[in-house]
């Protein structure tokens, strides 16, 4: 009981997901952990290989994650630096084989196969003078804070990866992925004010379309323009791979407590209670006994007992109350 009590102290029991686009490194929450898919496979059974009735259904025979795991070692935490890394672990992870390191195991969970936006490669467009600057490298997990484009600059303020309005008409993020994503940035140059423009960005199209960004930029978007000028300038990750995390310190305890249960469960049930007093007065011989069972068991070892002393009594005529000798 103490040990699984034990698991409510923090960081030692933990039960998580973890999702990962493939050739992206992810932050287990609450931990110094990342861990980055370097690749994702899926197989499939060939139509021979399955029954009759799953014939022509995609079916997966194995997927495997090829994952290495890292320790943060500066900047962990700290939004405005880039964490240093240092590689733990590497494992192609499939399912029932996880992998392990100093109590941390992440087990293969599932898959998608829809392609996610990973990073575009924008361009910025002064629409007076037609000038263009860039293309600029934007990751949709983790972006750089500056970017120096000829002479102006723009800077990070705000990141979305899942843009939406709440109740309250404020910009929010529904999720951790990359479904719709949005950025805020200053844009700081000649002919700006001192402290720069804000100018919101969306990088896919629909996006744009549904949220209004020639809207939401104003007089920002009749001067410049943030595109990606073709398809080649978009980066997608064939395969999304989910990994569930698990911590569990105690259960080594636990695993102890069970043993120590299990021994006093088979003593109890094989090892029997027994006792026998003996006492003599003028010469007359008294015999109590108890057992906490196999009574019969108990009369016929006493019986044996009282044989070897030259007293032959039947066993059956010892019974609960003894018996005159």
């Amino acid at each position: 009981m103490l040990a699984v009590l034990a698991r409510s102290i923090p960081g030692w029991q933990m039960d998580t997901y973890v999702t990962i686009p493939e050739g992206q490194t992810v932050q287990i929450e609450g931990t110094n952990y990342y861990v980055k898919n370097e690749k994702f496979t899926v197989e499939y059974y060939r139509d021979e290989e399955l029954p009759e009735k799953l014939k022509g259904s995609l079916r997966a025979k194995l997927y495997e994650t090829k994952a290495v795991l890292y320790v943060c070692t500066e900047g962990c935490g700290d939004p405005t630096r880039e964490p240093v890394l240092k590689e733990v672990k590497r494992h192609d992870i499939i399912v029932n084989d996880p992998l392990e390191y100093e109590g941390l195991k992440l087990y293969q969970f599932n898959y998608d196969d829809r392609p996610r936006l990973q990073a575009v490669r924008p361009v910025l467009v002064d629409k007076r003078s037609g000038e263009t600057y860039g293309p600029f490298d934007l990751p949709m997990t983790d972006p750089e804070l500056k970017y120096e484009l000829g002479p102006y600059t723009l800077e990070l303020k705000a990141k979305y990866m899942e843009f939406a309005l709440d109740k309250n008409g404020e910009p929010t993020t529904l999720s951790r992925e990359p479904n719709a994503p949005a950025f805020i940035f200053m844009i700081k140059g000649p002919g700006l004010p001192e402290g720069g423009e804000p100018y919101m960005y969306f990088p896919l199209q629909k996006d744009k379309v549904a949220f209004g960004q020639d809207k939401i930029n104003r007089e920002m978007a009749e001067r410049f323009e943030i595109k990606v000028r073709s398809m080649e300038d978009v980066t997608f990750s064939q395969y999304t791979t989910q990994l569930n995390v698990r911590v569990d310190k105690a259960m080594p305890y636990v695993w102890v407590g069970a043993a120590i249960s299990m021994i006093g469960l088979l003593m109890g049930s094989y090892w029997h209670h027994r006792r026998i007093w003996l006492r003599i007065d003028d010469g007359r011989l008294s015999l109590g006994a108890h057992t906490n069972k196999n009574w019969y068991g108990m009369r016929a070892d006493v019986a044996w007992a009282l044989g070897k002393m030259g007293i032959q009594v039947e066993p059956k005529s010892l019974d609960n109350g003894g018996n005159k000798a």
